[in-house]
């Protein structure tokens, strides 16, 4: 032993064989640990484009369905009346009353149109669905617009009064519970095919449409990263946790799943001890004030998510601007509206007069700075052009541009083909045609 460590020849030897030996086991090692993070990075890999998969298949699947929709406005029935506490919120579950009418799938934001028999002229109200289609039932929650506290004097919401007043469940009455409605509607939805992680802002009775996203994911349980934010007064204007209206996994898993975060906002709540006084479900933050901006980021990590919108004007608007001066891209930013947009939020020209010739009815028209949008202006020329939410949601007043260019007055997510103009949230940008 003495001899082989006295020659250095030897040791060197086995130093290289134990060198080599060493090399080998660690190389070994590097190739199982790549081999590991190679099959984990695989089956990530997998898993996506599965669910992108499915989620091509399902959107599919709907396309087909919903070219076997109904015509026009079909009969409904009211099954179940709920109010929902002082929010003064009532849901409505509807079913065709024509049993083979089969209830076409849609889309989560989509809305219903409602026909009401209301004066001489029926009138024509929207509201969204506010739960995830399922075959069953549809279902929309409507809010009572009564008049304002300080007009106690002017007119209550003639749609809204005719759904709180009016309409009762068939149990209750068979002939109070009709009413006609036409197939599901809107562009303010979520893209089946879509993975990226999202934001849903719902503000008052703009949590609706946000119900029947939310509830569409749950109902998938799929593994997208969805943050809820949920504002409104206080306690007692709540709807979200009445029974019925969150789809039953989120009750049975609440705050077990990563990627499912809801925090609700109480604008009227001024103290920690009110605010811990609110009950809420396990896994749901509680929090105080108005959905801001600075309350958004403080949740965030960064702005890389799909955000939806909806709810007061002052809220989307702020929160609209706000996110696109962070960096949101304006097209990653959705909001749907109920009525009209204020003034404030509205684009006008330049001040320069453009003339709108409306072809079919052989009137020309100026368009000036004070008017905001052509629908506006062809009312005022007595132009008839058929409409619905005048806010850029439902494609109704959609009409044929022949020639000349026009602007949006006001961001809208409805997307016209080319040649046609959304006529309530339009204005021109040169002298136009109108094929109307």
């Amino acid at each position: 032993m003495l001899e082989i460590i006295q020659n250095p020849a030897v040791v060197i030897g086995w130093l290289l064989c134990l060198t080599v030996l060493l090399l080998a086991g660690l190389g070994g090692l590097l190739l199982l640990r790549r081999h590991r993070l190679l099959s984990l990075q695989f089956e990530a890999e997998n898993r996506l484009l599965e669910e992108q998969v499915r989620s091509i298949q399902e959107k599919r699947k709907l396309e087909i369905e919903t070219s076997e929709a109904w015509n026009g406005f079909a009969n409904f029935v009211v099954v179940k009346k709920v109010c929902h506490g002082d929010s003064g919120i009532c849901s409505f579950y509807l079913k065709p009353k024509d049993k083979r009418l089969v209830l076409t799938p849609f889309l989560p934001g989509q809305h219903l149109i409602f026909q009401l028999p209301i004066g001489s002229q029926p009138i024509k109200r929207r509201y969204s669905l506010s739960d995830c289609s399922n075959g069953e039932y549809y279902r929309v929650s409507v809010k009572h617009a009564l008049a304002p506290k300080n007009r106690p004097d002017a007119p209550a919401g003639v749609g809204s009064s005719y759904f709180h007043e009016m309409l009762e469940e068939e149990s209750q009455s068979p002939y109070k519970c009709l009413i006609q409605v036409a197939c599901p509607a809107g562009s303010f939805v979520l893209d089946p095919a879509e993975t990226r992680p999202l934001v849903l802002i719902g503000g008052g009775v703009g949590v609706t449409p946000m119900l029947s996203m939310f509830n569409s994911i749950l109902e998938k349980s799929e593994s997208r990263e969805v943050w809820f934010f949920y504002g409104i007064r206080n306690a007692e204007e709540s709807v979200l946790f009445d029974e019925g209206m969150l789809h039953p996994s989120f009750e049975k898993e609440a705050g077990q799943r990563e990627n499912i975060h809801v925090f609700v906002y109480y604008s009227a709540v001024k103290t920690k001890e009110e605010l811990s006084a609110i009950q809420v479900p396990p896994g749901v933050g509680r929090c105080g004030g108005r959905i801001t901006l600075d309350a958004i980021k403080s949740h965030l990590d960064s702005n890389n998510y799909l955000f939806y919108i909806c709810g007061p004007d002052a809220m989307m608007n702020d929160l609209e601007e706000g996110l696109v001066a962070w960096g949101v891209p304006e097209e990653d930013v959705l909001t749907e509206r109920f009525a009209p947009p204020s003034t404030k939020a509205v684009k006008h020209t330049d001040g320069a007069p453009r003339k709108i010739t409306f072809a079919k009815s052989g009137k020309e028209v100026e368009f000036t700075a004070d008017d905001s949008t052509i629908l506006e202006v062809a009312e005022r020329a007595g132009v008839p052009i058929a409409y619905d939410c005048r806010a850029g949601s439902c494609g109704t007043c959609k009409v044929g541009l022949v020639s000349g260019k026009v602007e949006e007055a006001f961001r809208t997510n409805y997307k016209c083909s080319p040649g046609s103009c959304l006529s309530c949230a339009c204005l021109p940008d040169t002298d136009i045609v109108l094929d109307c």
